[in-house]
């Protein structure tokens, strides 16, 4: 009796230590615990090292200054009554204070050393700071979270907890903890297999993430950017490419559109990113100009390519394979006559607009017609569906005349010309209001 008790004994402290070997594997397997972000840095082209040291410290202070005062006001409750712990919906919305904040500061710091900045001794000088994800260690510098820019972006994108004051949750909501502290620093060079080597393992720690956040968005790629060329106009970029969380929105008019659904699922593509770039222009003559062009971010949805983590646009009938991968509006149009002419002459019934990019004015939370990218997906009883690639039109946001150009005859369009173009512009505006869910979304 004792040795069959002594059997079962063993048999089960086997089956426990199995299982507590099985979970620590687990454990120690647990793929994102790996990764952890890299500071990667390059130049191109020459330019005296007094002017060099100026302009990078402009750029790093303008960029240190927006991330401080935004986190200051979205989190943390302080930087000034009208914004205090306000916070954020959606990633656009802490991005935008930060591009606007940087971008005022950039040219009141330019403006205070132009006359001490020399032209560059080659056609331009580029200074590039990126962020990437690694498994990696490389031997280089180690940053805090206080001391780089790039480091106070990642921690606006990732801070360590929500704000008490904050009524609404903050849209990043990973909780990434140690990972952040400390950051490494290296140079381009020093990196084996160089950045392509980092494009790999970020687009592999997108796909983890994807699978095991899908509700939380995630900084996966940020690029910042300073160029100086020979008539001294200084430019910067600034983009983060982002892990995307969907949704869907209730059914509802929109102008000229009646919306029945909206929705996006990045879920189907587990490389699915979306990009915020802003680029500015700073010349000698305008940094004090209180009428600058107004703050546009160009937002880009879908697959990362894998070369460079730009996204891959869709061109013609291969955006068919992009519905609700990116933000997709199912809509019909219902503006009287022009209804019935379409539904007489072309048997046409049903929309699907793909949003693959947008231009967003900042400053007003609208869309704006350059860079935006709408593909409309249209069901015809005679040809079934057909792609109109809006992307060649000279107004990009007007479907109307993107029919008009794809699927009606030119001997049919020049008699009722001046009506579609009527038309055509109040398809616009109803456009521009039917993609508002969209920027609130992201707002």
């Amino acid at each position: 009796m004792i040795g069959f008790s002594g059997k079962i004994f063993k048999v089960t402290s086997a089956i426990f230590c199995w299982n507590v070997a099985v979970a620590s594997a687990a454990l120690k397997a647990e793929p994102l615990d790996e990764f952890h972000p890299v500071i990667l840095t390059s130049t191109t082209g020459t330019v005296d090292k007094n002017s060099d040291r100026l302009l990078v410290e402009a750029f790093s202070s303008a960029l240190k200054s927006g991330a401080l005062r935004t986190l200051g006001r979205e989190f943390y409750g302080v930087g000034g009554e009208a914004f205090a712990g306000v916070g954020s919906k959606g990633p656009i919305g802490v991005l935008s204070r930060f591009l606007k904040q940087s971008d005022v500061d950039m040219a009141g710091r330019l403006s205070a050393v132009y006359s001490a900045i020399k032209a560059p001794a080659s056609d331009k000088k580029t200074t590039e700071i990126e962020l990437f994800w690694t498994r990696r260690t490389f031997t280089g510098q180690s940053s805090s979270l206080k001391s780089t820019p790039m480091s106070l972006i990642l921690k606006l994108l990732l801070p360590e907890q929500s704000s008490g004051f904050s009524q609404e949750p903050n849209p990043f909501a990973i909780q990434m903890g140690g990972k952040l502290l400390p950051l490494q620093i290296v140079r381009s060079r020093d990196v084996p297999g160089g950045g392509a080597s980092l494009v790999t393992e970020t687009l592999e720690f997108v796909r983890l993430t994807a699978a095991q956040y899908p509700k939380s968005w995630l900084p996966a790629h940020i690029h910042a950017s300073l160029t100086i060329e020979r008539d001294r106009t200084v430019k910067t970029r600034v983009s983060v490419s982002m892990k995307p969380v969907g949704f869907q929105k209730a059914p509802k008019e929109a102008g000229d559109f009646v919306i029945y659904a909206m929705k996006y699922e990045p879920i189907k593509d587990e490389t699915s990113l979306v990009t915020a770039s802003f680029d500015r222009v700073y010349s000698p003559s305008d940094v004090n100009s209180p009428r600058r062009a107004p703050p546009i971010v160009d937002l880009g949805f879908g697959p990362a390519r894998p070369e460079n983590l730009d996204i891959k646009t869709c061109v013609g009938n291969d955006c068919f394979d992009r519905l609700d991968k990116v933000p997709t509006i199912y809509a019909r149009l219902d503006s009287g006559w022009l209804w019935n002419f379409l539904a007489g002459t072309l048997s046409l019934n049903e929309f699907k607009i793909l949003v693959n990019k947008l231009a967003v004015d900042i400053d007003q939370m609208i869309v704006v017609g350059p860079n935006s990218e709408l593909p409309i997906a249209m069901r015809t009883q005679t040809w079934g569906w057909k792609m109109v690639d809006t992307n060649r039109n000279l107004r990009p946001l007007n479907p109307i005349e993107a029919i008009q150009k794809s699927l009606i005859a030119d001997s049919v369009s020049q008699g009722i010309s001046s009506e579609l173009k009527n038309a055509g512009d109040k398809a616009e505006q109803s456009l521009n209001v039917t993609l508002k869910p969209i920027v609130q979304f992201l707002q």
